[in-house]
């Protein structure tokens, strides 16, 4: 009787995922941060937030657009101490010199790459009309919660896990094996971020904390707590231009 119930139970989970399918999680995130409707009416964005690494906090301003470019300004103690940059076709930089280069092949990737993860401009549905791939890879146990699992593989070929609440339909935890920072160190690691302090701004839900960890040793290896989020600011060509 117990092995019989056992193969109900088994057969009944392998129902339930297959009754699911990738347009109705997609469906539930959309609904979860605001709708269609916020999410597209976003074209830019400008993002004040703080990141706390093991050896350094720094402050940063993000800024990005639907026309593929962005860039992000590093500061410490109120000095603007490093600049990176995407302008749609190739990365820059610049350290605290003010002289710009020419981002590396990966680290230019990696900036590009930033632009279309959630969070920013993109709902997860518009993804695929970029050229990039989405699927449904069923469901997960972590903490008690039944996560909807997405698997999102960029057009560079990165691919990134989200999961996503079955009530909410907030990305509550991401997975990746990437490096934390490419350029100063490329060995790959696995992390998860985990989401909260979710808030509204102006009709979309943003998650204003991530605490990734290395999901080997468990250890925090970035914080990232968001101070405002501006929605849909001018942002001159000149911003992401390599000067």
């Amino acid at each position: 009787m117990k092995i019989l119930f056992s193969l109900f139970l088994f057969l009944f989970s392998l129902s339930a995922v297959a009754d699911t399918s990738l347009d109705d999680v997609l469906d539930l995130y959309a609904r979860g941060v605001g709708g269609k409707k916020a999410l597209e009416s976003v074209q830019s964005v400008e993002i004040s937030l703080t990141i706390q690494e093991p050896k350094f906090t720094v402050d940063a301003i993000y800024q990005t657009d639907r026309k593929i470019r962005m860039r992000i300004d590093i500061y410490s103690e109120g000095k603007r101490v490093f600049t990176e940059a995407f302008d749609g076709k190739k990365g820059w930089q610049m350290e605290e010199d003010g002289v710009p280069k020419d981002a590396s092949v990966q680290g230019a990737t990696a900036l590009r790459n930033g632009i279309f993860l959630p969070g920013k401009l993109f709902g997860l549905y518009e993804l695929p009309a970029l050229g990039h791939k989405i699927s449904y890879e069923g469901r997960q146990d972590i903490d008690h919660v039944s996560y909807y699992v997405l698997r999102l593989t960029l057009d560079s070929g990165v691919e990134s896990y989200f999961y996503i609440h079955p009530e909410t339909g907030r990305i509550e935890r991401t997975r990746e094996n990437l490096a934390l920072h490419v350029d100063v160190d490329s060995t790959k690691q696995a992390t998860e971020s985990k989401a909260s302090d979710f808030r509204n701004v102006d009709g979309v839900l943003y998650a204003f904390q991530s605490v990734k960890r290395n999901l080997k040793t468990n250890e925090v290896i970035q914080t990232v707590t968001i101070k405002t989020i501006k929605l849909n600011p001018t942002l001159d060509d000149s911003l992401f231009r390599k000067p």
